[in-house]
């Protein structure tokens, strides 16, 4: 490998964290500097639905949510509805 200075995202990369120990980072974490990112639990999201669906079998139910290699799970609130596309807001387990 080589050093470099800045990678992009879903480059492979290796880092030297000297202060953290075993199990403080998961796979999926993002290095970013202090400040840069807030943590949140709630996710906006435009979904579109198949033939046939009806966007009030969404409200409530949990559902699987892949964001880059994480997988979290989410329970949608339906905000709005129209012709097929529906706006619902995630709530994100931690």
């Amino acid at each position: 490998g080589r050093a470099v200075e800045q990678a992009m995202p879903g480059q492979r990369v290796g880092v030297n964290l000297r202060h953290l120990k075993p199990g403080q980072l998961a796979r999926g974490d993002v290095l970013a500097p202090p400040q840069a990112l807030r943590p949140t639990q709630l996710l906006d999201a435009e979904l579109r639905l198949l033939p046939g669906q009806d966007a009030q079998q969404l409200h409530g139910r949990t559902l699987q949510l892949l964001v880059g290699t994480r997988e979290v799970s989410a329970v949608p609130r339906v905000l709005h509805e129209h012709a097929g596309q529906v706006l619902v807001q995630l709530r994100c387990a931690s």
